[in-house]
Formats: structure tokens, sequence, C-alpha cells
């Protein structure tokens, strides 16, 4: 306690601490301490636009005005909920936009990779990307694909389709000749490939997982992708939310890249 500010501040051996008589003293402290949380603030923001002008952080989503940074992106659950944990940050119904102020920079600058990346899934040119992704699966479905199921071993059934309305049947995909597959793929629009594969799928069954996941690097960015053992085949996957992932499968000797789309269910 500083005595310039309460020179009629005591000590008091009794409470081995200083006290201040008077009925107002409450009043008095409360008032000097949001002064000083106000001082403290000033020299916090200069800290942090200081910082950010050591090492900025450059995205079309963040704007540094005078007083605040100002956030604007498309609507994302993932961007919400990053932000909502960045102290003293707000949002602004008026102007549509986040603020944050600059003493909380260290905070936003470690949850930005998250923001942006979220920012960027929820482009609607991303998110139309995404749907001719899932249109490109028909030929799969049309033949009962379902997913694929992850084991707690870090294995996974990698071709998981439909048998019946409650069942599901893992196929191996070592029985899949995949140059035929791959220059014929629009046949699964057809009825006798329907039939056919209907025909084949006990020959075509699983007898365990047949892939195994594990930490890769793909178009520069490290995640989760699943390797297959017996065909030259990785899926590579990008989290979008809490229940799905967006998936990209790369053949090795093929330049295409076939992307899908995997949410989380409980059951078939």
């Amino acid at each position: 306690m500083r005595r310039e500010a309460f020179p009629r501040a005591r000590w008091s051996d009794r409470l081995n601490a200083w006290f201040l008589p008077g009925r107002t003293a409450e009043r008095r402290i409360g008032r000097w301490l949001a002064a000083m949380e106000r001082e403290a603030d000033v020299f916090a923001n200069e800290k942090g636009r200081d910082a950010f002008a050591f090492d900025p952080i450059e995205s079309r989503y963040l704007e540094a005005a005078p007083a605040t940074f100002q956030i604007r992106t498309p609507y994302s659950r993932t961007v919400i909920d990053e932000i909502r944990e960045i102290p003293h940050a707000r949002w602004g119904a008026d102007c549509r936009l986040w603020t944050v102020p600059y003493r909380s920079f260290e905070e936003l600058r470690q949850r930005w990779p998250a923001i942006e990346a979220a920012a960027q899934r929820s482009e609607p040119e991303a998110r139309r990307a995404r749907r001719a992704a899932i249109k490109g699966t028909e030929e799969g479905e049309n033949l009962g694909w379902f997913g694929k199921r992850f084991t707690p071993d870090m294995r996974a059934d990698a071709l998981l389709f439909r048998s019946g309305d409650r069942r599901l049947v893992a196929f191996d995909p070592a029985w899949i000749p995949l140059r035929l597959a791959l220059r014929f793929h629009g046949i699964g629009r057809a009825r006798v490939a329907r039939s056919l594969f209907f025909y084949l799928q006990r020959r075509l069954r699983a007898k365990g997982p047949v892939a195994s996941l594990k930490a890769m690097v793909f178009a520069g960015v490290e995640s989760a992708a699943m390797v297959y053992d017996e065909q030259p085949i990785v899926d590579h996957f990008r989290r979008v939310d809490e229940d799905r992932v967006m998936g990209a499968m790369k053949i090795s000797g093929d330049e295409r890249i076939y992307f899908f789309e995997l949410e989380r269910v409980d059951g078939p």
C-alpha cells in the first residue's frame, strides 16, 4: 500500500499488516485498486502492441486497430470457441466482429492457427469444395459404402459397407484391382455393378483391420493419416469440427486426390 495514496494508513503489530481507519476506507481502497488496474492495463496494452509490431500476425481476418485487434471471419463454431478462451475478448453485435485488447496478444497468438484454419474452412468456396467432394463419393455410396472404423490400437477398417439395415461389413482393399477400379470408377452408378458387388461381398470381407493410423505430412501440414497395408494408398485427414473430418485419399502413381468427408456416428 502506498503511503502517499493513504497518508492515514497505520501499521498494526497485532494484525501484522497495514490498515486504513475510517468508514469510507473500503471504498477508497476499491477506487485505488481500480486506478492501479487501469494503469497496469495501459502498460500491458503497450507491451502487447510492441510485441505485435515486432512479430505481427498477418491475416486477412485480423486488423490491428488503434485501440484493439479486430477479428472478422465467416461463421464458425470453432472460431467462436477459440476466441471466447482469449481474456477480455468481446463480440460487437453492431459491427459484427470480435475485439481483443492488445494486452491479450500472447493468448491470441497461441490460438490464431486454429482460428484461421477454422475461418478458412468456413469460407463459401471451401464449403462448396466439401460439397463437391461429398458428391464425389456417390459411386461408393451406391454400392453401400458407409465409412471407416478406427480402433484404440491405431488400426482401422479402411472400407466399411452396409449389409442390411443395421449390419456393417469391413472389406479388404487388397482384393480390389486398383488400376481397374480407378479407370472405371464411374461404373458404381450402374445397377449391374451393384449386383456384382453384392455377389462378391463374401470374398471381399476382411479378416481384421487393414490399415494403420500415424502422423504424416500432407500439403505442408502434419496430421493424422491412414496407411493401407496392402495397397499404395494413404488417407490424409483434417479436422472440420468435433464430429467431422475431411479426408484426402492419395494413391501412389496417381496425381489426382480423391476427397471425402467422414462424420462421427454411434452405429450404422
